[in-house]
């Protein structure tokens, strides 16, 4: 995680992000971002006594996907980009399993219709704003399934971005 980090965190901005995917890597090709309730309610307990740190209400999103173009509809406002993944990295942290992505975010694509999409999903996601270094998103999923990513949007000294997110796998 540290290689990957310091390569990267000097070019993040909200074009092109660092997200974290915390779960369970198969193999190189699979990981699954998949928590349980508990883990994600001991998380949101533990952030609430924390300074600096801002968690909104839960929002319904509507994700239509297809390659890598995302139209996500959020309470009505439409938000759509297509995406570029630069590099991805499946590393072990603290016992817990991470998917490093480095992506470039282009957010004028062309707009598609929405029935041009191979996968739609319904999903609700709290997105935690972590002493002002980067979000942490929580999904919960239709079926009672629940992710956790971190996304990272700007440059940050790279000790103070390890030790906060080794804080944030130490809760899992």
């Amino acid at each position: 995680m540290d290689t990957f980090i310091e390569t990267y965190i000097s070019t993040v901005n909200k074009n092109n992000v660092i997200t974290i995917d915390i779960g369970t890597s198969i193999s190189d090709a699979i990981f699954i971002n998949k928590h349980t309730y508990n883990t994600i309610q001991n998380i949101l307990e533990h952030l609430t006594q924390k300074k600096n740190v801002t968690i909104s209400k839960p929002i319904l999103v509507k994700t239509y996907r297809n390659n890598n173009t995302v139209f996500n509809i959020y309470n009505n406002k439409i938000i759509n980009y297509s995406y570029t993944t630069t590099d991805t990295v499946h590393t072990r942290c603290n016992h817990i399993d991470c998917k490093l992505i480095y992506m470039n975010i282009n957010t004028k694509p062309t707009l598609q219709s929405n029935f041009q999409y191979n996968v739609i999903e319904e999903k609700e996601e709290i997105n935690i704003q972590y002493k002002n270094y980067f979000s942490i998103i929580l999904t919960k999923y239709p079926n009672q399934s629940y992710g956790c990513s971190i996304k990272i949007i700007k440059p940050i000294e790279k000790n103070i971005l390890l030790e906060n997110i080794t804080y944030i796998l130490e809760l899992f």
